[in-house]
């Protein structure tokens, strides 16, 4: 507060005489005239005072008294020069003029004191804005402050060069140029600062704001309460958050950051690897994981640039991925999403809902499925793909065959690359196919189509309703309703209808045959049919579908039959004595009626059937007339003969 000398010389000096009431006591005179206790000269007198030497000073750091500068202190003086100079270390009363004393290297300053005698303070009293004169006063300063320099910096109105501390009960050692404020606090680092209670900055650079928070590492930040920042660049906010790792962020309550560069956030989160990330409830990145990632409720993220998302997921393969609730991607490559999914095999994928993708590049998308093999699939609800690069879809499907598809509802194909179509269908056999409801292909290449249609032989062929191969029936093929081929390469059609040997074709169509060869509208179908009841082929042979009739030489048309070659033969390879038959050429056939005034008829390897009756019938025609012609003329001769008689 106040600057204040106490002058022991208290005397009473005469000007012309000493009155009998001042004294000067210096020891000489043994009664009655002794100094003070003390005091080597004691000055005493009522009204009367000690008069120093009024000296001329140039600066406070210059001597400017008689003889060389004095290294001892203790001379005193009446400076009387206004513009007397000072330095920081010796600054002078305000207005120059006053007391000063000799230290040994400069002159101090006893007192501030105006022209007009009048002390002058800085600091004014705030109750009543005159010059304190007590330090009970509560004080102010209108101009700016410096403190530990000469002059503020820019105009600040305080500005402290160094430490500085406020408050109460600072603990520690007191850093170069730190701040400490609030209670208990510590900034015992270089340029670090501390603020609230008991909060400790010993990092260099370092911050903490708050309560009872620790910024140990460099550059550390901490906020709130609890908190500690201990890694390099590392920020603390919250409570109990930890940021230990360089670089580390930790934000909410209780959350870890221990990874270089990691952040948690939310509440008892912890990133523990480098570049980690953890941020909800519980969520968890490993303490060997490198950019893993957590978020949500519990969730975990281990592996290598994983990440979990969702409440109590874990991803723990590197670069795994893993979303929803309960899910679990645990190898390298895997995804999981929905809801208790799991992908554990490498490059795996599960989405929906208790899916599993177990081995490699294996999907399972839906409701409980299982893709358990190597680049298996399985969709739907409940499937299973148990075979390598197996694929089930649908509902309750199972394709455990290697490369085998099993599509539908409560399908099976358990053959190697075989293929389950419908519901309740199976292949079993290798490369079989089955489509339909309740279709089985048991064979090997065996396909069954339609509904119940079972194909037991190898390529085999079961196609309609309930059409059946048998198990010997290899190369058999069985089409329509209720039809059964049981020998081998047998082909039976039509419905309720049984082979009976090797190598047959049987059909049974109780409508009838209809075989066209051409049709450009129902009146003009060309071919044959087979009514129903009949037991040969009849050929479609309406006047209303022929055109450009013409008449022909019946008598030229058996000369031409009675020239033709006429034998018994078999066809080459047939066995002679079981397969022959009767007949002409079709080349002589041909020969001899395969043209007519507008163009051929028929061709040179085989007989139309209607050509060859109708060939018989002209014949046969001619016959007749031949006939009648000779009966006439038999009569004719007989009646003669009769009547020479």
């Amino acid at each position: 507060m106040k600057t204040s000398i106490q002058i022991t010389l208290a005397a009473m000096l005469l000007a012309g005489s000493v009155a009998a009431q001042d004294k000067i006591k210096d020891g000489t005179i043994p009664s009655g005239n002794a100094p003070a206790a003390g005091a080597l000269l004691d000055l005493e007198s009522n009204n009367r005072a000690l008069l120093l030497p009024r000296v001329s000073l140039s600066a406070t750091t210059t001597w400017g008294l008689n003889g060389t500068a004095s290294p001892t202190g203790g001379y005193t003086v009446y400076n009387t020069n206004a513009s007397i100079t000072a330095t920081t270390a010796y600054p002078i009363i305000t207005g120059g003029i006053g007391v000063y004393y000799w230290d040994g290297a400069g002159w101090v300053a006893t007192k501030n004191q105006s022209s007009s005698g009048s002390y002058v303070e800085p600091w004014y009293n705030q109750a009543n804005n005159q010059a304190a004169t007590t330090n009970t006063q509560n004080i102010y300063q209108m101009a700016n402050v410096a403190v530990g320099k000469d002059a503020s910096y820019g105009n600040a109105t305080l500005d402290a060069e160094g430490a500085i501390r406020a408050g109460r009960e600072q603990k520690g050692n007191v850093g170069r140029n730190s701040i400490g404020v609030g209670f208990n606090v510590t900034a015992s680092a270089e340029n670090s600062a501390a603020f609230g209670d008991s909060t400790v900055a010993s990092g260099l650079r370092s911050v903490a704001f708050g309560n009872r928070n620790t910024a140990s590492g460099i550059n550390a930040f901490t906020a709130g309460g609890k908190n500690v920042a201990s890694g390099i660049n590392s920020s603390a906010f919250g409570s109990e958050t930890s940021a230990t790792g360089d670089r580390s962020t930790a934000f909410g309550n209780a959350t870890q950051a221990k990874g270089d560069n990691s952040l948690a956030m939310g509440y008892q989160t912890e990133a523990r690897g480098t570049r980690g990330i953890a941020i909800g409830y519980g969520s968890i990145t490993g303490l060997n994981a490198t950019d893993a990632q957590a978020f949500g409720a519990g969730t975990k993220a281990t592996g290598d640039n994983s990440t979990a998302f969702g409440k109590q997921s874990t991803a723990s393969g590197d670069n795994a991925t893993a979303f929803g609730f309960s899910t679990t991607a645990s190898n390298f490559r895997s995804t999981a999403f929905g809801n208790e999914t799991t992908a554990s095999g490498p490059s795996s994928t599960a989405f929906g809902w208790l899916t599993e993708a177990r081995d490699m590049s294996a999907t399972a998308f839906g409701w409980k499925n299982v893709a358990r093999a190597e680049k298996s699939t399985a969709f739907g609800g409940e499937t299973l793909a148990s075979g390598i690069t197996s694929t089930a879809f649908g509902g309750n499907t199972t394709a455990s065959g290697l490369r085998a598809t099993a599509f539908g509802y409560n399908t099976t194909a358990s053959g190697e690359s075989s293929t389950a179509f419908g519901g309740g269908s199976l292949a079993s056999g290798n490369w079989g196919t089955a489509f339909g409801y309740e279709s089985k292909a048991f064979g090997v290449t065996a396909t069954a189509f339609g509904s119940g249609s079972i194909a037991r032989g190898n390529r085999s062929l079961a196609f309609g309703n309930e059409a059946l191969t048998g198990t010997d029936a290899n190369d058999a093929i069985s089409m329509g309703n209720s039809t059964n081929a049981y020998h081998p390469f047998s082909l039976v059609m039509g419905s309720n209808v049984s082979s009976t040997e090797n190598y047959q074709f049987r059909a049974r169509f109780s409508g009838g045959y209809q075989f066209l060869t051409s049709l450009s509208s129902a009146a003009t179908a060309v071919g044959v049919k087979l009514g129903t009841g009949d037991n040969a082929w009849s050929t479609l042979s309406s006047k209303t579908v022929k055109e450009n009739f013409l008449p022909v030489d019946q008598k030229e048309i058996l000369k031409k039959v009675e020239g033709l070659q006429l034998t018994s033969w078999n066809y080459i390879g047939q066995d002679k004595a079981k397969h022959r038959h009767y007949g002409p050429m079709a080349e002589d056939f041909y020969e001899a009626f395969g043209k007519d005034e507008l163009g051929t008829i028929g061709v040179d390897d085989s007989i139309n059937q209607a050509d060859f009756d109708g060939i018989n019938l002209i014949a046969i025609q001619a016959l007749a007339k031949e006939n009648a012609e000779l009966k006439a003329r038999i009569e004719k001769l007989e009646n003669l003969i009769q009547s020479r008689k």
